[in-house]
């Protein structure tokens, strides 16, 4: 189907007057009725302007070379289709509760290591004065490894007694 000058500057996306010059300068052929053949006149375009011509710098080498390098209607689509349910998906499972805000995880852990630190840091305190009178290596070793157990038991959520 061949086109005017006009609808071929459409469908190259240029001004008339820029296929004008294109056929004034023998880079694209008309046929013999005066019109485009699209096909012949883009595989001209490309092949006789030169990169660094006026019309290159204000449009290309050919603004259809450019849409060429974009995927076909139907692959963006299915693209888009894929993206909108993958979005769906994610969604559906927060509001499941199966997904967390990064954030509030980083907040959850930033509030587990500084109780683990002042659990920790306690110990020392705590068992000072008892190993204090202990003597014996193998009592203290057990009184410490009890306390750190019970300390675990709490950073975990198991609050289990731990005889002293």
């Amino acid at each position: 189907m061949r086109l005017t000058q006009a609808a071929y500057a459409r469908h190259v996306g240029v001004s008339r007057q820029a296929v004008t010059r294109a056929i004034k300068d023998g880079r694209i052929k008309l046929s013999r009725d005066g019109k485009v053949d699209p096909a012949t006149a883009d595989a001209d375009w490309l092949g006789n302007t030169r990169p660094d011509s006026k019309v290159s710098a204000q449009y290309g080498p050919h603004p259809v070379a450019a849409l060429a390098k974009l995927p076909a209607f139907s692959q963006s689509k299915a693209a888009k289709a894929a993206y909108d349910a993958r979005k769906a998906k994610l969604e559906a499972e927060q509001l499941a509760g199966l997904l967390v805000a990064k954030t509030d995880v980083a907040s959850a852990w930033s509030r587990t290591i500084g109780n683990a630190r002042q659990i920790l840091l306690a110990i020392p305190d705590e068992l000072s004065d008892i190993l204090a009178h202990e003597a014996d290596p193998i009592k203290i070793r057990e009184k410490i490894r009890d306390r750190i157990d019970l300390a675990l038991s709490e950073l975990a959520g198991d609050t289990l007694p731990v005889a002293a």
